[in-house]
C-alpha cells in the first residue's frame, strides 16, 4: 500500500502509530487497545512513569530493562525513541500464527505493541506498522 493511504493512529500518552485503511480500533476495558482487519490483529499496551526517585527521568533504556540488552532480530537505534522486536511463532486451533512482539521506548514512556498475522507475506506490512511507532511528548501545562 502506498505510504499517503496509511493512516495516524492517536493512542495516548504521546504515542501513535500508522495502519492502512480498514482496520477496526478499539479501546478496551482494561486500558488496552486493539486494531483489527480480517485477518491482522495489533494489540497495545502502553506503561508511564513519573521517574525516578531523585526525580530524573528514566531513560528509553532504563525503560526497557534488561531485555533490551539481548539480542532481537529487529531493532531501533537510540534516538528520540529506541526499541526491538522479536518474530514469534505460535499455533492456535486455526494454524500457525506469526506474532511481532515489540517494545519501544521514550524518557518514562514504553510501549509494548504484538502485532499479529497468519500469512508470511504480511512481515514487511508488521514491520511497518512496528517502524511507524513514534512518541511526541506533551507540551508542560
Amino acid at each position: 500500500m502506498d505510504a499517503e493511504k496509511w493512516e495516524r493512529q492517536s493512542l495516548w500518552d504521546g504515542w501513535s502509530l500508522d495502519l492502512p485503511p480498514g482496520f477496526t480500533t478499539q479501546r478496551n476495558n482494561d486500558g488496552s487497545w486493539s486494531a483489527w482487519d480480517q485477518t491482522r490483529v495489533v494489540d497495545v499496551v502502553t506503561l508511564s512513569t513519573a521517574g525516578m526517585a531523585d526525580g530524573r527521568a528514566m531513560t528509553s533504556r532504563q525503560m526497557l530493562g534488561p531485555e533490551a540488552d539481548t539480542p532481537h532480530e529487529y531493532a531501533t537505534s537510540p534516538g528520540k525513541t529506541e526499541g526491538y522486536a522479536d518474530l514469534l511463532r505460535e499455533r492456535d486451533e486455526g494454524g500457525e500464527v506469526l506474532r511481532l512482539a515489540s517494545c519501544v521506548a521514550a524518557p518514562n514512556h514504553l510501549i509494548s505493541c504484538h502485532i499479529g498475522f497468519r500469512d508470511e507475506a504480511d512481515l514487511n506490512w508488521a514491520l511497518r506498522v512496528w517502524r511507524s511507532i513514534a512518541f511526541a511528548s506533551r507540551a508542560a501545562p
